[in-house]
């Protein structure tokens, strides 16, 4: 099971509903992989660049589009803070809805 099918099975869950704090956690880890992985198949001597770095240069490979950057960053600010103990706000099932099925759809360029 990859790991976002296996943040996809939490997220659906009674305790991903419950505790969607904890979701974007294992949601954006998922994330995060597949668009590294995307990455690296472009520019594999980068493997040491940060995400938020990583990110921006994806729109400029044509791995995510304008929009989903513009959504990745907020979720990577939210997740920021839920990791560091701030409050973060309030995360919907949609939006880690939304954060994964970008996940899938990158993983599919290197599939």
């Amino acid at each position: 099971m990859s790991s976002l099918d296996r943040a996809q099975k939490f997220i659906e869950s009674d305790l991903g509903r419950e505790f969607a704090d904890a979701g974007i956690l294992l949601v954006w880890s998922a994330v995060e992989k597949s668009i590294r992985a995307a990455f690296l198949s472009y520019k594999s001597q980068d493997s040491s660049k940060n995400p938020n770095s990583m990110i921006r240069d994806s729109v400029m490979l044509g791995i995510i589009d304008k929009r989903e950057y513009d959504f990745l960053e907020l979720m990577m600010r939210t997740r920021n803070e839920v990791a560091h103990g701030m409050d973060g706000g309030r995360i919907s099932q949609h939006q880690l809805t939304q954060l994964l099925q970008i996940g899938y759809e990158v993983s599919k360029q290197i599939a």
